[in-house]
Order: structure tokens, then C-alpha cells, then sequence
């Protein structure tokens, strides 16, 4: 309960671009959309189609060659569909099965269902776009939600804050370099003895000097951290002069968070199974032709709070003190 309290105490406030199209959500929402894919080969994967993938199997999945496909999701037969759910329910006390792609195939094929798709390249990226848009649904539809986890190390309290996108539009709306669906992004809050010290928003991933400030170089309001999130592709920065190295002049947009219209739902927590074991990727690359080799480690949709895409664990994770470069 302490610990809560704490999160909610000090959970950032996020402000957004005007033009911005996506928000944080709750991750089943995206997962109910979503296919989860096994790579075999360049050409080749096995997939789990919607609405058959549920957050809890994402455990069953632990290797960096799954990857879940939100706006180019292809149905198949319901029955043979179904088949393979019911597969997933027995052996969910047998989480080794699926450990490795081979034994996925074999436990399929001998189920008769569909094992090889070769997927086109997306040659309509505008229609990619505007089916991730109908998947999401606004923020009518979903309350923003983030993730966190909390960490006590040499006198430190260090709260971390994890938001989910479901899709990163920076090139086909905003002017940037690519796009790709799913995103995670985060912010870090270091107590010392108690008390607010030092914040990191990570702005992709980095960390160290160059991302941390002092709590008295925030922005703040009471006691929320201000977040400044560059548009389409979600990088998170301390003023609004700073958002602008991505994408273009920041212009306010919607503010989410304590005090605003858009209001948290219930903070989720990350100590679950989902989040300590699936390696894989939170969505499909979009912007060249060999989207769904995984073979690319450094770029395209990210991997969950605690991996990196070759399987390692985040330094955010494994130590975030040596992160913040304050170790």
C-alpha cells in the first residue's frame, strides 16, 4: 500500500502535441487487436490470431523471435482457431513447450493448423495508419493507463513509470524518420531519504546525464514531474523547446494526468508474469520492405519494460541507480 501511495504521489503529468493520434493504454486492449507471430524464416511465420492471444500466454512466448502484429493482422478459421487456444489452456502448466519455435510448429502441425503465412510488404502505409487509428479508438474510448514498478537501492526509492502506445506514426504524420507500431516509453522518479532528488525521462531508451535533472529542474505540478512527449514518436523531454529536435515547434495539445481531462485509470503493476517472461515484440516494423525479419537487433517496435531486443535486460531494469548514472 506504501508503495502505491508513493506512485500515485509523484505519477507524471504527459503533454502532448497538438496533432498528436495516440495515447498511453492498457495493454489488453492492444493485444485484444493483435496476431502473435513466430518467426521460421525471412519469409515464413507461424501466427495466433485475434482474439486468441491473451496477456497471460504472452509468458508462454519467452524468446526474442515472437512478435505481435496490431494493424496488418490477418483472421483465420475460427475452428482451426480455436484448436489452438484450447492448446494453449492445457499447456500453461507446461510453460517449456513454447520456449522455442520448433516446438511450437511441431505441437501445431500435429493439430493440423495452419503453420506457414507469407505476409506482403506494407505498400499502403496510409492504410496501415488509419487501421492502428480504428483499433485504438481515441481517448474516448480508452482511459490513458501506465505501468509502474518500485525499487529500493542504497537509500534510494526509484519509481518507474512505463506507458504504452499502440502506434508510433512519426514518419506518416509527423515528418520523422519511421514508423512501427507499439511503443514503450518511460520515466524514472529517484527518492533519496524519502524525498523527490532526480528524474530521468528516457527519450527512447537513453539514460545517464545527458536524461537526468534535479527535482528542482523540473517542471512540476505539486508534486507531478511535467513530461513533454514529441509527437508520433512518443520521446518524452523536460521542456517544451526541447520536443522540437524530433519533430516540429511544439503546440499544446491534450495534457494527461493529475489535474487534467484525462485522468489515469488504476496504475498497473509490472510484477507479472507477462512482463518478467515475453521476450518478443510489441508490434510490427512499417517502414521497410523486410518488416517481419527480426533479425534487425537495433531497430524497429520495441521489446517490453525489462528486455532489450536481443533478449538482454534493460540496465533501466537491471540496475536503474547505474541507468540515471548515479552509481
Amino acid at each position: 500500500m506504501e508503495d502505491i501511495a508513493l506512485v500515485r504521489k509523484y505519477e507524471p503529468i504527459l503533454r502532448f502535441h497538438h496533432d498528436e493520434n495516440f495515447f498511453p493504454i492498457q495493454v489488453e486492449n492492444y493485444l485484444s487487436k493483435c496476431s502473435l507471430h513466430v518467426i521460421k524464416d525471412k519469409n515464413g511465420v507461424m501466427r495466433i490470431p485475434p482474439p486468441h492471444v491473451a496477456l497471460d500466454d504472452l509468458a508462454l512466448f519467452s524468446t526474442t523471435n515472437h512478435f505481435l502484429v496490431y494493424a496488418d493482422r490477418e483472421e483465420v478459421d475460427e475452428a482451426e482457431a480455436q484448436k489452438l487456444r484450447n492448446l494453449i489452456e492445457r499447456q500453461k502448466n507446461a510453460k517449456g513447450l513454447f520456449d522455442l519455435p520448433e516446438a511450437i510448429e511441431e505441437a501445431i502441425a500435429a493439430r493440423s493448423i495452419e503453420v506457414l503465412h507469407a505476409f506482403k510488404p506494407f505498400s499502403m502505409p496510409g492504410e496501415i495508419f488509419e487501421q492502428a487509428k480504428a483499433n485504438y479508438g481515441g481517448l474516448s474510448q480508452q482511459a490513458p493507463t501506465y505501468y509502474y514498478r518500485v525499487t529500493h537501492t542504497d537509500g534510494y526509492t526509484m519509481l518507474q513509470y512505463w506507458f504504452f502506445y499502440p502506434y508510433n506514426d512519426f514518419h506518416f504524420s509527423h515528418g520523422g524518420s519511421n514508423d512501427h507500431e507499439g511503443d514503450w516509453e518511460n520515466v524514472i522518479v529517484y527518492l533519496q531519504e524519502g524525498e523527490p532528488a532526480y528524474a530521468v525521462y528516457a527519450s527512447h531508451g537513453g539514460g545517464g546525464e545527458e536524461h537526468r535533472r534535479t527535482w528542482d529542474e523540473l517542471t512540476l505540478f505539486d508534486t507531478h514531474p511535467v513530461v513533454y512527449v514529441a509527437a508520433g514518436s512518443h520521446g518524452s523531454y523536460f521542456t517544451p523547446e526541447l520536443a522540437p529536435v524530433e519533430t516540429k515547434e511544439f503546440r499544446a495539445g491534450k495534457t494527461i494526468g493529475p489535474g487534467s481531462d484525462y485522468p489515469y485509470a488504476a496504475p498497473q503493476s509490472l510484477l507479472v508474469d507477462w512482463c518478467e517472461d515475453y521476450q518478443g515484440r510489441w508490434g510490427a516494423r512499417q517502414w521497410d520492405r523486410p518488416i517481419y525479419e527480426i533479425g534487425d537487433s537495433k531497430g524497429g517496435p520495441p521489446t517490453g519494460p525489462k528486455f532489450n531486443r536481443d533478449g538482454s535486460i534493460r540496465i533501466a531494469w537491471q540496475d536503474p541507480l547505474v541507468y540515471a548514472d548515479l552509481k
